[in-house]
């Protein structure tokens, strides 16, 4: 699961690489699922996300240093018609789930859904953070954060690993899950575009912006006790 740059050189725009200080760790594991969706799962969200560009948001303008950039839809779950299919893949592994990641609480009905659509084009990143929401930690409700990957095969972009405090990153290959903890430190490194082809980590000057189509895109569940 763990992959990343030679010596921990990081390849293109200035990215701020120091950990934050007022975000608790908690030392929660990671833990990944490939094919997690059904063939063809992946492709039918990703293009439907295309088709409805016009429902997403953009987080900060282009060239833009914020601290988050990225292309959102709040509350897919309410838009896109297949959303069912994946709470119950997410029921299903959840179980297993939280048992290597040893989340102090068990999966039942009693737990609800918040589900977001996000796709990131060149050099959009998400800084150090936590996935806990603006509320004090007495009334945080989000208990397991599920994030699946959706990409073109083959690839026209690289980057865009989720790395957390310890070092470690995934790549976002097309239909992984990784459930973790909600209150791990973790960021999304940087997407870089390229021609098609396996990910080279590679800096091409000339290289054609990413379309949409071609982004980093994720849907992020997260799991909330009622």
């Amino acid at each position: 699961m763990s992959s990343g740059y030679h010596e921990g050189e990081f390849i293109g725009a200035p990215f701020d690489s120091s950990l934050p200080t007022l975000l608790p760790d908690t030392g929660a594991k990671m833990v990944a699922f490939e094919d997690f969706m059904p063939d063809g799962w992946s492709d039918d969200l990703r293009n439907w996300g295309v088709k409805n560009k016009d429902k997403l948001y953009q987080s900060a303008k282009p060239g833009s240093q914020a601290f988050e950039r990225g292309w959102h839809l709040k509350e897919v779950e309410k838009a896109y018609p297949r959303c069912d299919e994946f709470f119950e893949q997410v029921q299903r592994y959840a179980p297993q789930a939280l048992a290597e990641i040893g989340a102090p609480f068990e999966f039942g009905n009693e737990f609800t859904f918040e589900m977001w659509l996000c796709c990131r084009l060149e050099d959009q990143c998400f800084h150090w953070h936590t996935d806990m929401d603006d509320k004090p930690m007495s009334e945080q409700t989000r208990l397991l954060t599920c994030c699946y990957y959706m990409r073109q095969t083959p690839s026209r972009f690289f980057g865009g690993e989720h790395e957390t405090y310890d070092g470690t990153m995934v790549e976002p290959w097309d239909n992984l899950a990784v459930f973790a903890s909600p209150y791990q430190t973790h960021r999304v490194r940087p997407v870089h575009a390229q021609p098609m082809g396996p990910p080279c980590k590679k800096v091409w000057p000339d290289v054609e912006p990413l379309s949409m189509a071609e982004g980093r895109w994720n849907l992020t569940c997260w799991v909330h006790k009622a």
